[in-house]
């Protein structure tokens, strides 16, 4: 199979006598649930089995899923708990919609015209989506808020994001390794 898979979430049950998964979303967000074709499982990312979807609809914290060659509760019990995978170009977003984070994965930060860093992942403070970079300057890790009031532009061509940051923000939100 030519398409990359990315963890997005875990089975956390069967459901119904048909072979039917309830797949808890980490992200809560299913959006793509309509283009998902095929779908991976596993207990790590080197040992996927893929499947084909039969239906999948969006259902309280995840989806409802049905996998083809799954037909009774037992073979969807057997999967309980594997990882759940979803093709990678299922998280690409398209002009003027929201982004994934993962889209701006290893960009560049600019503050102005001044280069801070590099993005080398990603957390959360619980109200919003964190840029975790290392500086520059000194290759110390920095949390930096990804909002919208920070952000000046997101080029994509040239895998830059351009912001405005608060004087010292980089200062007082250090993380050492």
């Amino acid at each position: 199979m030519n398409n990359q898979y990315r963890k997005v979430g875990k089975i956390k049950d069967a459901h119904g006598l048909k072979g039917d998964l309830y797949v808890l979303v980490f992200s809560g967000d299913v959006s793509w649930c309509k283009e998902l074709k095929t779908f991976a499982l596993g207990t790590s990312e080197n040992d996927l089995q893929i499947f084909e979807v039969e239906k999948a609809k969006a259902f309280k914290d995840g989806l409802m899923l049905k996998p083809k060659n799954v037909t009774d509760r037992n073979q969807s019990e057997a999967l309980k708990g594997k990882l759940f995978f979803i093709p990678d170009d299922l998280l690409v977003s398209d002009e003027g919609e929201t982004i994934f984070l993962d889209e701006i994965q290893n960009f560049a930060v600019y503050d102005g015209d001044v280069k801070v860093g590099v993005i080398t992942g990603f957390s959360s403070n619980g109200e919003q989506d964190l840029l975790v970079i290392e500086k520059t300057k000194d290759q110390k890790t920095a949390e930096i808020p990804f909002v919208e009031d920070f952000i000046d532009e997101i080029d994509f061509d040239n895998e830059k994001i351009m912001m405005n940051l608060p004087p010292g923000l980089l200062d007082l939100d250090e993380v050492n390794e």
